[in-house]
């Protein structure tokens, strides 16, 4: 009896680390979304020095990538609950 305890114990722990790191990888894939359109938008901007726009053209291809690898990681943690 002890010990269904502690295994049902363990999988709510792990249940609430798996829905923990999914809501931390959808709060980052967001946050990655908002910054990428930030950065697109100085990117557009012709009234900011070459090398601002294309440091923001940069950044904001990184972020779009950062986006994708958040929500990939997302889906991996949601598998798991």
């Amino acid at each position: 009896m002890y010990i269904s305890y502690i295994y049902y114990f363990s999988l709510l722990i792990e249940f609430c680390i798996s829905s923990y790191n999914y809501v931390a990888e959808k709060v980052s894939e967001a946050t990655h979304a908002v910054t990428g359109d930030a950065n697109k938008e100085v990117a557009k901007d012709s009234s900011q020095p070459i090398g601002t726009r294309a440091s923001a053209a940069v950044d904001a291809a990184a972020d779009k990538v950062n986006e994708k690898a958040s929500a990939a990681s997302a889906e991996a943690h949601k598998q798991n609950l």
